[in-house]
Protein backbone atom coordinates (compact mmCIF):
# COMPACT_ATOMS: atom_id res chain seq x y z
CA UNK A 1 0.00 0.00 0.00
CA UNK A 2 1.50 3.69 -0.87
CA UNK A 3 1.99 6.04 1.97
CA UNK A 4 -0.77 8.31 0.11
CA UNK A 5 -3.12 5.52 0.42
CA UNK A 6 -2.55 4.94 4.07
CA UNK A 7 -2.63 8.75 4.61
CA UNK A 8 -6.05 8.71 3.08
CA UNK A 9 -7.50 6.17 4.82
CA UNK A 10 -10.52 7.16 7.17
CA UNK A 11 -11.37 5.46 10.89
CA UNK A 12 -14.98 5.30 12.20
CA UNK A 13 -14.34 8.16 14.22
CA UNK A 14 -13.40 10.25 10.73
CA UNK A 15 -16.90 9.12 10.01
CA UNK A 16 -19.44 9.28 12.76
CA UNK A 17 -20.01 10.52 16.55
CA UNK A 18 -18.46 8.79 19.31
CA UNK A 19 -20.99 6.97 21.34
CA UNK A 20 -23.79 6.12 19.17
CA UNK A 21 -25.31 3.37 17.07
CA UNK A 22 -24.96 4.54 13.34
CA UNK A 23 -27.52 2.34 11.30
CA UNK A 24 -27.91 2.17 7.35
CA UNK A 25 -24.13 2.23 6.98
CA UNK A 26 -23.33 3.88 3.13
CA UNK A 27 -21.58 1.54 0.63
CA UNK A 28 -18.63 4.14 1.18
CA UNK A 29 -18.71 3.96 4.32
CA UNK A 30 -18.36 0.44 4.16
CA UNK A 31 -15.37 0.79 1.81
CA UNK A 32 -13.15 2.59 4.46
CA UNK A 33 -13.69 1.01 6.96
CA UNK A 34 -13.94 -2.84 5.92
CA UNK A 35 -11.26 -3.57 7.55
CA UNK A 36 -11.95 -2.27 11.15
CA UNK A 37 -15.61 -4.29 11.12
CA UNK A 38 -13.84 -7.68 9.61
CA UNK A 39 -11.17 -7.79 12.42
CA UNK A 40 -14.67 -7.36 14.84
CA UNK A 41 -16.72 -9.76 13.13
CA UNK A 42 -13.45 -12.54 13.01
CA UNK A 43 -12.80 -12.42 16.73
CA UNK A 44 -16.18 -13.62 17.18
CA UNK A 45 -16.80 -15.90 14.47
CA UNK A 46 -13.19 -16.74 13.81
CA UNK A 47 -12.86 -18.96 16.70
CA UNK A 48 -15.52 -21.03 15.33
CA UNK A 49 -14.50 -21.95 11.76
CA UNK A 50 -15.43 -18.25 10.51
CA UNK A 51 -18.64 -16.43 9.48
CA UNK A 52 -20.23 -18.24 6.66
CA UNK A 53 -20.41 -14.86 4.38
CA UNK A 54 -17.67 -12.83 5.87
CA UNK A 55 -14.71 -14.13 4.88
CA UNK A 56 -12.13 -11.62 4.57
CA UNK A 57 -12.64 -7.69 4.66
CA UNK A 58 -13.74 -7.71 1.11
CA UNK A 59 -16.58 -9.68 2.00
CA UNK A 60 -18.41 -6.81 4.47
CA UNK A 61 -18.87 -5.30 0.77
CA UNK A 62 -21.33 -8.20 -0.12
CA UNK A 63 -24.49 -6.80 -1.65
CA UNK A 64 -26.94 -8.78 0.26
CA UNK A 65 -25.94 -7.62 3.04
CA UNK A 66 -28.28 -4.46 3.23
CA UNK A 67 -28.25 -3.47 7.10
CA UNK A 68 -25.09 -2.55 8.70
CA UNK A 69 -24.64 -0.58 12.14
CA UNK A 70 -21.74 0.12 14.26
CA UNK A 71 -20.28 2.52 17.42
CA UNK A 72 -17.32 3.57 18.01
CA UNK A 73 -17.12 3.69 22.70
CA UNK A 74 -13.76 3.93 23.64
CA UNK A 75 -10.64 6.55 23.11
CA UNK A 76 -9.33 4.99 19.59
CA UNK A 77 -10.82 5.71 16.45
CA UNK A 78 -12.23 2.22 15.29
CA UNK A 79 -15.78 1.20 15.73
CA UNK A 80 -15.73 -1.18 18.90
CA UNK A 81 -19.34 -3.55 17.49
CA UNK A 82 -20.44 -3.76 14.72
CA UNK A 83 -24.20 -5.73 13.33
CA UNK A 84 -25.02 -6.76 9.79
CA UNK A 85 -28.36 -8.34 8.37
CA UNK A 86 -29.62 -8.93 4.66
CA UNK A 87 -33.16 -8.28 3.88
CA UNK A 88 -35.66 -11.52 4.15
CA UNK A 89 -39.05 -10.96 6.18
CA UNK A 90 -37.88 -7.44 7.00
CA UNK A 91 -34.46 -7.42 8.21
CA UNK A 92 -32.57 -10.88 9.23
CA UNK A 93 -29.40 -10.20 11.72
CA UNK A 94 -26.71 -12.29 9.62
CA UNK A 95 -24.11 -11.98 12.38
CA UNK A 96 -22.40 -9.40 14.87
CA UNK A 97 -19.10 -8.50 15.72
CA UNK A 98 -17.29 -6.78 19.03
CA UNK A 99 -13.87 -5.87 20.52
CA UNK A 100 -14.16 -8.57 23.40
CA UNK A 101 -14.45 -5.17 25.77
CA UNK A 102 -16.89 -2.74 26.16
CA UNK A 103 -18.35 -3.66 22.20
CA UNK A 104 -19.27 -7.45 23.69
CA UNK A 105 -22.03 -5.60 26.18
CA UNK A 106 -23.21 -2.76 23.80
CA UNK A 107 -23.72 -5.27 21.12
CA UNK A 108 -25.87 -7.52 23.59
CA UNK A 109 -27.94 -4.31 24.29
CA UNK A 110 -28.20 -3.38 20.61
CA UNK A 111 -29.25 -6.72 19.65
CA UNK A 112 -32.01 -6.55 22.33
CA UNK A 113 -33.37 -3.13 21.24
CA UNK A 114 -33.11 -4.37 17.56
CA UNK A 115 -35.43 -7.54 17.93
CA UNK A 116 -37.87 -5.58 19.84
CA UNK A 117 -38.49 -3.80 16.38
CA UNK A 118 -41.07 -5.02 13.56
CA UNK A 119 -39.43 -6.60 10.80
CA UNK A 120 -36.29 -7.78 12.73
CA UNK A 121 -34.95 -11.24 13.41
CA UNK A 122 -32.09 -13.27 14.57
CA UNK A 123 -31.96 -16.99 14.08
CA UNK A 124 -29.50 -18.34 17.04
CA UNK A 125 -28.05 -21.39 18.98
CA UNK A 126 -25.55 -21.43 21.78
CA UNK A 127 -24.65 -18.62 23.74
CA UNK A 128 -26.61 -16.02 21.95
CA UNK A 129 -29.92 -17.61 22.18
CA UNK A 130 -29.08 -18.42 25.96
CA UNK A 131 -28.72 -14.47 26.41
CA UNK A 132 -31.40 -13.46 24.62
CA UNK A 133 -33.53 -16.08 26.58
CA UNK A 134 -32.49 -15.06 29.70
CA UNK A 135 -33.16 -11.30 28.83
CA UNK A 136 -36.97 -12.26 28.77
CA UNK A 137 -36.73 -9.03 26.52
CA UNK A 138 -36.45 -10.51 23.26
CA UNK A 139 -39.37 -11.90 21.65
CA UNK A 140 -39.25 -15.23 19.54
CA UNK A 141 -41.43 -17.66 17.54
CA UNK A 142 -42.73 -20.46 19.30
CA UNK A 143 -45.20 -22.17 16.81
CA UNK A 144 -43.86 -24.68 14.17
CA UNK A 145 -46.54 -22.95 11.50
CA UNK A 146 -44.73 -19.82 12.11
CA UNK A 147 -41.07 -20.85 11.98
CA UNK A 148 -42.04 -22.88 8.53
CA UNK A 149 -43.16 -20.01 6.86
CA UNK A 150 -39.90 -18.26 7.00
CA UNK A 151 -37.38 -21.54 6.22
CA UNK A 152 -40.35 -24.42 5.18
CA UNK A 153 -40.21 -27.99 7.04
CA UNK A 154 -38.57 -27.84 10.10
CA UNK A 155 -37.88 -30.55 12.45
CA UNK A 156 -39.79 -29.07 15.20
CA UNK A 157 -38.17 -30.02 19.11
CA UNK A 158 -41.16 -28.53 20.83
CA UNK A 159 -41.72 -25.80 23.15
CA UNK A 160 -39.86 -22.99 23.81
CA UNK A 161 -39.47 -22.72 20.02
CA UNK A 162 -36.46 -24.88 18.90
CA UNK A 163 -36.00 -26.75 15.77
CA UNK A 164 -33.45 -28.54 13.46
CA UNK A 165 -33.69 -27.60 9.48
CA UNK A 166 -31.91 -28.54 6.46
CA UNK A 167 -29.53 -26.61 4.58
CA UNK A 168 -29.13 -26.18 0.80
CA UNK A 169 -25.85 -27.99 1.52
CA UNK A 170 -27.63 -30.62 2.64
CA UNK A 171 -26.02 -30.34 6.52
CA UNK A 172 -28.95 -29.99 9.23
CA UNK A 173 -28.80 -26.75 11.90
CA UNK A 174 -27.91 -27.00 15.09
CA UNK A 175 -30.99 -26.61 17.46
CA UNK A 176 -32.41 -22.58 16.31
CA UNK A 177 -34.72 -20.61 17.76
CA UNK A 178 -36.07 -17.52 16.06
CA UNK A 179 -36.01 -14.38 17.87
CA UNK A 180 -36.80 -10.89 17.01
CA UNK A 181 -40.08 -9.85 14.68
CA UNK A 182 -40.07 -10.96 11.35
CA UNK A 183 -42.79 -9.76 8.59
CA UNK A 184 -44.44 -12.94 8.44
Amino acid sequence: MLLKEILQEKTFADLHKKNKWIQALKKGDLKEIKENLFVLIDGVYGPLGGHVRIKNPNSVLDPKLTHWEAINLDDDPNADAVIFGSQRFGVKISGFGHDGKGGKKAVIKQLIKVLNRRGFWIEASHRPAEIFMASKRVPFLDQQKDVEKIFGSVTWLGNPGWYIRDLPSGKKTEQEMVFGRPKI
